[in-house]
Order: structure tokens, then C-alpha cells, then sequence
């Protein structure tokens, strides 16, 4: 299996662990704190997770047919799910669209001027969504329990 195959499919098996505590909770858990004492819900959560991958995928392969203001709906499994597929369908875009030398360029930050690799970006995009579903799976297992 190549770089990319690898993270396409680690890409993959994310979505499907956030697909998996989807199923687990109602509507109604998404607004609830991800912890107590918390700002932010679940479901807030959720939308933070999706709308980042969507962002970040852009900043490695822009085009001009996708929304940088991706914002899911964060008010239904059903919207979050859909938001789910959309966001990934544009992350394996991304990494369709690179190639192994694309691994070694450097991408700035328009924001903050911090630079970095490709690489670093798009295996940090991974941990990014591990981190949060990890958050999130806490809280979910915390209210079911």
C-alpha cells in the first residue's frame, strides 16, 4: 500500500468511527456539553471536527468549485452524517489530487505566516479528527453510561 492509499484509508476508518458514535446518540445529545462545565456541545464538537478537515483540505489543493466556509449543520445526526461525507469525499479529493513530491512543499499560513509541510498537514489532519472523535466519544460514553 502506498502514502497515499494508507492515508485514504486512514481517512476512511475515521469517518467510520465518527459514523459509529453517530449511531449511538439522538439529536437531542448534541447539544449537550462535551464535558461538564464546557462551552462547547457535542455536537459543536462534531461540526469543529468537519468543518476543519473540509478547511484544511483546501489549504493543500485549492479549487474553486468548493465552499471555504463549510459549515455543517450541527442540529441532526442526519446533517452531521452528510456533512461526514462531504468532508471526506474533499480530503480524498485533496490526496487524489497530490503526489508523493507534493509530500515535501511547504504550505504557509495566510493567518499566522507559520509554514509547513505537506506531509506534517496531512498527517496532522488525521490526529486532528482522532484527538476531537476521541473528546466526543468520551462525552457520548460519559452520558450513556
Amino acid at each position: 500500500m502506498d502514502t497515499f492509499e494508507f492515508l485514504k484509508y486512514m481517512v476512511e476508518e475515521e469517518h467510520k468511527a465518527l459514523d459509529q458514535l453517530l449511531d449511538k446518540i439522538t439529536d437531542e445529545m448534541l447539544s449537550r456539553p462535551l464535558y461538564e462545565g464546557a462551552d462547547s456541545t457535542i455536537g459543536e464538537r462534531f461540526r469543529h471536527i468537519l468543518g476543519a478537515e473540509y478547511r484544511m483540505a483546501n489549504y493543500l489543493y485549492e479549487t474553486q468549485s468548493h465552499d471555504p466556509e463549510f459549515s455543517p449543520d450541527l442540529s441532526s445526526i442526519d446533517g452531521l452524517k452528510q456533512a461526514s461525507e462531504v468532508s471526506m469525499a474533499r480530503h480524498f479529493e485533496t490526496l487524489d489530487n497530490l503526489s508523493p513530491s507534493d509530500l515535501e512543499k511547504v504550505w504557509t499560513s495566510k493567518a499566522s505566516g507559520n509554514s509547513y509541510s505537506y506531509k506534517y498537514l496531512v498527517w496532522h489532519f488525521i490526529e486532528h479528527i482522532s484527538t476531537h472523535r476521541g473528546q466526543v466519544a468520551t462525552a457520548i460514553n460519559r452520558y450513556l453510561s
